[in-house]
């Protein structure tokens, strides 16, 4: 399993299953977890199913994928996952683009990119993607909310209100709140 010596994967839930993707440690051929000075950013997705308690790496995929990702943000809407963001190598820069792969067709395809950030949280809100935070070297960082429409495949950033707003912050999570 990925279970080696691994920081910043991005992990989602789905259904009885999780999926991982990416991550910065070991390499896949140390078994022992102890060469952490040859980390290397992986580009692996991988599935584990709570109902055997079983990981298996997710292979034969077709398309364009992120590549070696981490400190990207996920989120599912249940046929696809979605990659944001996030670092290809420990010296930067922090990345902007956005996958999709469709977990029936075992199928990436990129999506129009979005602002560069990495250590950001996703999540699925009404078909849309709400991006909140993270990083970059232009802004440190970021207290903006960047909304990705699934259906028209477009980035807006609104114009956030309220009486006291969240500061900005990197690597901490969201979720959807039913209400």
């Amino acid at each position: 399993g990925p279970l080696r010596h691994r920081s910043c994967a991005v992990p989602v839930s789905l259904g009885s299953a999780m999926l991982l993707y990416g991550g910065y440690g070991a390499p896949a051929d140390d078994e022992t977890n102890t060469d952490v000075t040859e980390s290397v950013v992986h580009d692996d997705l991988w599935r584990y199913d709570s109902s055997d308690e079983s990981w298996s790496e997710v292979t034969g995929t077709s398309g364009t994928s992120p590549g070696g990702r981490y400190s990207a943000a996920c989120a599912t809407d249940g046929t696809a996952l979605y990659v944001y963001g996030g670092l290809a190598s420990p010296s930067g820069p922090e990345l902007g683009t956005l996958f999709k792969y469709t977990i029936g067709t075992k199928t990436w395809s990129a999506l129009p990119s979005g602002v560069p950030a990495s250590g950001a949280s996703m999540t699925l809100v009404d078909g849309k993607l709400v991006v909140f935070g993270g990083f970059n070297a232009t802004s440190y960082e970021l207290s903006s909310v960047r909304i990705f429409d699934l259906g028209s495949e477009t980035w807006t950033s609104p114009s956030v209100t309220g009486a006291s707003l969240p500061a900005g912050r990197e690597r901490h999570v969201a979720v959807a709140d039913p209400e």
